[in-house]
């Protein structure tokens, strides 16, 4: 199963694609058209963002991070500035534990 996006200005719908996996789910939306969700991979579940026809694993878009994570597992919103918030798991003395992380865009 593969996430879509339907655009009505063109009456089309625009599969998303997953990153590796056999599926992928769309979460969240905004009015640029950033989709953020989460995708099967080879490496288990991951968030994703999915904008101008490319799907990004957003485990490799983080450059900085406060908190240590093990990954981002599922991207649960994105607002009209591109700030997504995101499921990540983390490590405790009991293993895994997931945990609300805000990923906030950078410009270049």
């Amino acid at each position: 199963n593969e996430a879509m996006l339907w655009i009505a200005s063109s009456r089309s719908v625009v599969g998303l694609g997953s990153l590796g996996g056999g599926f992928s789910i769309a979460n969240a939306l905004n009015g640029a058209r950033q989709v953020g969700g989460t995708s099967s991979s080879v490496s288990g579940g991951r968030g994703f963002l999915w904008e101008a026809g490319q799907l990004h694993d957003l485990n490799a878009l983080v450059v900085a991070t406060n908190e240590p994570f093990l990954a981002l597992i599922e991207a649960v919103g994105i607002d009209e500035s591109g700030t997504i918030a995101a499921t990540a798991l983390v490590d405790s003395a009991v293993g895994p534990q997931s945990r609300l992380a805000i990923l906030t865009p950078t410009t270049p």
